[in-house]
């Protein structure tokens, strides 16, 4: 795989912006889960680490009500890290943002937290990075911690190629707010760098760490949110 999954943001931020303001792939959804969960957490949630933290524009904003002292945020791309530096300014918490592969970064982080977050970073990993990043989430997980991914995710018993297909075509169909070549930018970035794992895999790599999952209830089999907490 390809080192360097993040050309959405190195070179068309602009085409990033029209997806979530089409709401393309869901993020108003799962904003409005991410602020759900964060409401009832069973502890308060002081200490957030993000995952591939990109620009953190909407993220920031779900945050801004609950009173965070402390923002990590870890992203490859050092364009997504200069407009994160502005979308968190009006955060009220200590930030700290690290260029790097977040697997690398997460491993060598001596801290723990209250919340780790990732959204639509976890599917660039081969499916044992999958799992070896969850495991390194439960241990930089406080007790009764949150861990709330958002990524794509593959129906039961389909396969990559299939999934492709199938994702690139609702692209083609339901996605009118881009221009062609934007749609063929896209293309291209999903068969160079996305490998999503099977939703229930991800449950059960999950439940086998320790985690207890939810579904958030989302009408969508392409585009998911798992709601995992540490025991």
């Amino acid at each position: 795989m390809n080192p360097l999954p993040a050309i959405l943001f190195s070179d068309n931020w602009n085409v990033y912006q029209k997806i979530i303001a089409n709401n393309y792939m869901l993020h108003k959804e799962f904003s409005h889960y991410t602020r759900e969960a964060l409401s009832t957490a069973s502890i308060p949630i002081k200490s957030v680490l993000d995952l591939g933290c990109g620009d953190a524009q909407l993220i920031a904003k779900d945050l801004a009500s609950i009173g965070i002292d402390t923002y990590t945020g870890y992203d490859l791309s050092e364009a997504a890290l200069a407009q994160a530096e502005h979308f968190l300014q009006y955060l009220p918490a200590q930030k700290k943002l690290s260029l790097g592969r977040m697997e690398n970064l997460i491993q060598d982080a001596t801290n723990t937290w209250d919340l780790i977050y990732s959204s639509y970073a976890i599917h660039h990993l081969s499916d044992l990075g999958k799992q070896e990043i969850m495991l390194e989430v439960y241990n930089h997980l406080n007790s009764n911690g949150l861990f709330l991914m958002v990524d794509v995710m593959r129906k039961k018993d389909q396969s990559r190629d299939a999934y492709m297909d199938d994702y690139i075509g609702g692209i083609r169909q339901n996605w009118p707010g881009l221009e062609i070549r934007e749609q063929d930018m896209i293309a291209n970035h999903i068969h160079e760098y996305d490998f999503p794992a099977i939703d229930l895999d991800l449950i059960d790599w999950a439940t086998s760490i320790g985690f207890s999952v939810q579904k958030a209830p989302v009408q969508d089999d392409r585009h998911q949110m798992l709601i995992m907490q540490k025991g």
